[in-house]
């Protein structure tokens, strides 16, 4: 079989599950960059097992759209739809006629699990304070804790007294942003959240073998990478003696050290702020949510300070905002280097409105519930009826409130209503019109 690879055979690089539909797609661009780049398929592919050189399937490619040109790409196209293959094994597709073939890609039913177990990964590389151990990291990711010395993390002093002492506070732990090694509240309340709704919507995915330092204690390792966050912003909630959150921790200038191990830079942190509460508020509330409905006693307890937490932080935002009309939007001063980790009204309009749902949920308080009754139609999405893929972490919090007791069936009936209104819009209906070249 040929060796050489034609790029403009495309799989999907991720594989297939066995019972998936399995269509490649096959592309001659005609517009573009790479308009010069002509490939003419052959009328006959082979699905070829990559161990054995075995032929297990043929067939011959349909034209996309009755030859249409795709706008978006400039690429005519051809789909290549090999479903009826359902064996796990390394395999590559064989133009006969061309003697190319694609890269390999499996099919089995692991594929996405594997992806699953790379991408939740990624946190535990972030976590701050803890070593990186070859074992958990792989050696060329080792590296020993960071940010544990002299007035780092465990006595990190305030932005506004850098010289005094007493200033200093224990907020350890949690993980650096994606851009810079700081650490800051509002930024990780998206993902946090995010999180925590995909293990709700399907806990038995996340499982407990994932190669974190954790892995094998029976509790699911996103539950215990997830923790290591939120330990860190109970400490970011105990520095301010207040109920409310610290804004950031991080360095005051440019001058990175790699690896973080070896980097002794004072860190500071910004001291409490509206949005940086609200933020702490959503996050504990659907974490004690979570924690709370797991089987162990440990977990369950740990839930229930996550709620009292949650109410706390409440009650403080509340105080502070004059019960929600006034918020502080202009705490990040750029001293601490480099992302702005102010919110505007609305973003902390939104992060209190999805407290108030998994409170409500938690704790059947209507005061939750009509404060989401209230404030929900002045934030997007309801206030514009447009549903998108920005406001993940509020949508899913605004469908949950829709399908509790209690909630105003009006009120979940206009929820539910421009959800499925918007079905056109990022969904599967273009996707099963097969409107997209590229299957997207």
């Amino acid at each position: 079989m040929a060796q050489n690879i034609q790029p403009f055979i495309r799989i999907d690089q991720f594989g297939y599950r066995p019972q998936a539909q399995k269509v490649a797609v096959i592309a001659n661009p005609e517009l573009g960059y790479n308009a010069g780049d002509a490939f003419v398929p052959g009328t006959t592919y082979a699905l070829v097992n990559a161990l054995t050189q075995e032929t297990v399937w043929t067939g011959t490619p349909e034209a996309w759209s009755n030859g249409a040109l795709h706008g978006q790409s400039g690429d005519h196209g051809w789909w290549l739809d090999f479903s009826a293959v359902d064996i796990s094994g390394q395999y590559y597709l064989y133009d006969t006629q061309n003697d190319v073939r694609s890269f390999e890609f499996e099919i089995g039913n692991d594929v996405y699990k594997k992806v699953l177990k790379a991408a939740q990964r990624m946190y535990f590389y972030q976590r701050v304070g803890m070593a990186k151990e070859a074992t958990f990291a792989e050696t060329k990711w080792k590296d020993n804790a960071c940010y544990l010395g002299p007035q780092q993390d465990t006595e990190a002093r305030s932005r506004w007294a850098k010289t005094d002492p007493s200033t200093a506070r224990d907020v350890r732990g949690g993980w650096m942003d994606a851009g810079d090694v700081n650490k800051y509240t509002t930024f990780a309340e998206s993902a946090v959240l995010q999180l925590l709704q995909a293990y709700r919507a399907n806990p038995s995915v996340f499982t407990d073998d994932f190669n974190l330092p954790e892995s094998g204690n029976g509790v699911p390792d996103l539950l215990d990478e997830v923790k290591w966050e939120l330990d860190f912003f109970q400490r970011m909630q105990d520095a301010t003696g207040t109920n409310g959150l610290l804004l950031k921790v991080g360095m005051d200038n440019y001058n990175d050290v790699s690896p973080p191990s070896i980097d002794t830079r004072p860190r500071y942190y910004l001291p409490e702020c509206s949005s940086a509460t609200l933020s702490g508020a959503a996050m504990f509330a659907l974490a004690g949510m979570v924690y709370q409905s797991e089987n162990t006693a440990a977990l369950q307890t740990f839930g229930a300070a996550l709620i009292n937490r949650a109410q706390l932080a409440w009650q403080r935002a509340e105080l502070v905002t004059a019960n929600f009309s006034n918020f502080e939007t202009d705490c990040d001063d750029g001293d601490i280097k480099s992302g702005d980790a102010d919110r505007d009204a609305n973003a902390q309009l939104s992060s209190a409105i999805i407290a108030a749902v998994y409170l409500f949920e938690a704790t059947g308080d209507i005061q939750y519930r009509d404060f989401v009754t209230s404030q929900c139609t002045n934030v997007e999405p309801l206030s514009t009826s447009w549903w998108g893929p920005y406001r993940t972490p509020l949508e899913a919090a605004l469908l949950r409130f829709a399908a509790l007791n209690g909630v105003d069936a009006g009120l979940s009936n206009i929820i539910r209503s421009q959800k499925a209104n918007m079905n056109y819009q990022n969904s599967l209906q273009n996707f099963n019109n097969e409107t997209d070249l590229y299957r997207a």
